[in-house]
């Protein structure tokens, strides 16, 4: 390691605090519970204090990347903190609507964050450079626009608990809110001498905000670059040739990060056409394309759709699915009956985690997007496990049935006494109120900016087909779901033998590479918000204890073994990413970041799918479209 530990007193109350933090995260303050997983990871309390113990650079270590990026940032930023402020005290709210004035006004401590923006751009060597017409010029606002969101994220907790310092302690020497916020702002970020004593209290947001800018800057050139090398292909393969002209807006606002910050982007071009690029392999989204084709190759009366697709290695581009209203009932049942086919499909192929962002409503027939749930591995243990051998039957059928996919009715909970929510791919009205409170930041712009938490509406998404104006919910059309559902699982179960076949239309599927979702995504971004309070970004073991309460659901010892899993979700949470996990079909294995951990699954994939569809015959159908009937009239 770089790092070595400093001489500490064993008894120190800061390493007796930390211990008991750390087993707060891990064993919700239980020191029994927390001495045994100690016991089983080779620790004892003196080695526990040892890696708690502040640590500082060995003699002539070099100091890691993110260092120098910072120094680069206090550098270039303060001159720019200092131009947003002058546009602060002489641009009205109503007068300028250009890039950084809107950055100033929307995101908290804005002319901070369009600092940091517009040094990462202006730094030497790293400016987007468009010699070949790719982007019109205020393109580069909706590229930056990912940035702005991601350091307003992560600068605002710290900066908020450092203005009402100010304020309390009678520094800002005024009573106007607004020149009281513009003054703490000059105070403490216009020069380089208050931006480094800003970092040295908080140096783990330095690091957080170096990582944040570089990830940045390193994505779009990739994006760039690779949008530059296949546009060809792109109008060839989407548009008939079709000259695009250039690239005028970047979207990725609903897109997770993973993998240094890769995010799904849609591009849109100056004739209004619009491409969906995903940094990851688009393997499975091509073949669930291909086995549709194959499908309707063989019966006339299988319409089914998918998003055509751009394969690269490592990448791809995916049609852009556009939602649309229906015109009568007709569409509506269509609709329906193909949304209960998409539904058959996935219960064939394991599908999971197909909520309502994952099915687009077009005029007559519902598109799947986002295909990585599909052939979703099953792990050999779970922390689920326990019970009555009925109860772990039960659980096993749950999960070789239709309800494993996500399409239909899941009640998502939160906070204790709030209601649960309905996020499925059918469902996800947006009528209903989450049970976890967000965080939105009010005042903006004055002394009195504060972060409030409230109960949001759902957001409304494009998977319930309109009609004159209205959703049509999915209890209205059961029977279609049912007929869609039924209809093609009598005709897969007819052909089961040729679709199983070596040569069969599912023979690629046998040994594809697709994704394992651990935890749900608001899990981690809970957790992640929690590792941002200001406490954790100004001490590293601090938020490092904050993602220790990742161990908690492996402190069995069933469950002990596969404690690379928390480790590897804590490492990509530290780093600003939601944890992604591989498989490969063929396999038991799980990938992990430079490493596997063999037998985390119980079987592979493609076997399970096999026997699983084997399985199938009149009372399986009977059983899951009793399910569907139940669950979609709920």
């Amino acid at each position: 390691s770089e790092f070595e530990p400093q001489p500490i007193d064993p008894q120190s109350p800061i390493l007796e605090e930390r211990l008991a933090r750390w087993c707060d995260a891990v064993a919700k303050g239980d020191s029994a519970e927390f001495t045994e997983y100690l016991t089983s990871v080779g620790l004892d309390v003196a080695r526990a204090k040892l890696l708690l113990s502040p640590v500082t650079l060995r003699s002539g270590a070099e100091l890691p990347l993110w260092a120098g990026d910072l120094e680069t940032l206090i550098a270039t930023a303060p001159a720019h903190v200092e131009a947003s402020l002058r546009r602060a005290e002489t641009t009205s709210e109503s007068d300028s609507e250009n890039r950084q004035s809107l950055i100033d006004r929307t995101f908290p401590f804005g002319e901070v964050v369009n600092a940091f923006v517009t040094a990462a751009r202006l730094t030497p060597g790293t400016s987007l450079v468009n010699d070949r017409g790719l982007l019109r010029d205020h393109a580069l606002g909706s590229l930056e626009a990912p940035l702005a969101r991601q350091l307003g994220f992560l600068i605002a907790p710290s900066l908020a608990c450092e203005l009402y310092l100010s304020v309390k302690l009678g520094q800002l020497e005024t009573s106007d809110k607004r020149a009281a916020y513009l003054r703490f702002v000059r105070d403490r970020f216009s020069t380089r001498e208050s931006l480094w004593k800003f970092f040295r209290l908080y140096p783990v947001l330095g690091r957080l905000v170096s990582t944040a800018v570089r990830n940045s800057k390193d994505n779009t050139a990739e994006l760039l670059g690779r949008l530059s090398k296949d546009l060809p292909d792109i109008s060839q393969s989407f548009f008939d040739g079709t000259d695009l002209g250039p690239a005028v807006a970047f979207s990725t606002e609903s897109a997770d990060p993973h993998n240094g910050g890769r995010g799904v982007t849609i591009v849109t071009f100056s004739g209004g056409k619009r491409i969906v690029y995903k940094p990851r392999s688009v393997a499975l989204e091509r073949l669930y394309g291909e086995f549709l084709i194959w499908l309707r190759s063989h019966a006339a009366s299988l319409t089914l759709k998918a998003p055509r697709v751009l394969e690269r290695s490592g990448y791809g581009w995916v049609e852009y699915i556009e939602h649309g209203p229906s015109t009568d009932s007709d569409q509506i049942y269509r609709f329906y009956r193909e949304s209960g086919m998409h539904l058959c499909l996935l219960y064939l192929l394991q599908g999971h985690d197909f909520h309502f962002e994952n099915l687009i409503a077009t005029p007559d027939e519902p598109v799947l997007v986002d295909l990585e749930g599909l052939l979703h591995p099953r792990p050999a243990s779970t922390p689920r496990e326990g019970g009555s051998r009925a109860q772990a039957e039960a659980l096993e059928q749950l999960d070789f049935s239709v309800l494993k996919t996500g399409m239909l009715p899941v009640w998502v909970t939160g906070d204790k006494g709030r209601p649960g929510v309905d996020i499925s791919g059918l469902g996800g009205n947006p009528s209903q109120v989450l049970p976890w409170p967000t965080p939105r930041w009010e005042h903006l712009g004055t002394s009195d900016i504060r972060r409030r938490y409230e109960y949001r509406y759902l957001e409304a998404a494009n998977n319930q087909p309109m009609l004159r104006g209205n959703r049509v919910a999915a209890h209205e059309f059961v029977g279609a779901i049912v007929d869609g559902f039924a209809e093609l699982y009598g005709w897969l179960l007819d052909r089961r033998e040729e679709i199983l076949a070596g040569a069969g239309p599912l023979a690629e599927w046998r040994t594809v590479s697709m994704r394992y979702i651990n935890r749900p995504t608001a899990t981690y971004i809970r957790i992640l918000r929690a590792s941002l309070e200001p406490a954790c970004m100004r001490d590293g073991i601090a938020r490092s204890l904050s993602l220790e309460v990742l161990q908690r659901a492996y402190l069995s010892r069933d469950m002990s073994h596969f404690r690379a899993i928390p480790r590897e979700e804590a490492r990509a949470l530290s780093e600003l990413d939601i944890p992604y996990f591989t498989a490969n079909a063929s396999s038991p294995t799980l990938s992990l970041n430079g490493g596997t951990l063999f037998g985390f699954f119980r079987a592979p994939i493609w076997n399970e799918l096999c026997m699983h569809y084997r399985r199938w015959d009149s009372r399986d159908l009977e059983r899951q479209v009793g399910l569907i009937d139940r669950k979609s009239v709920v």
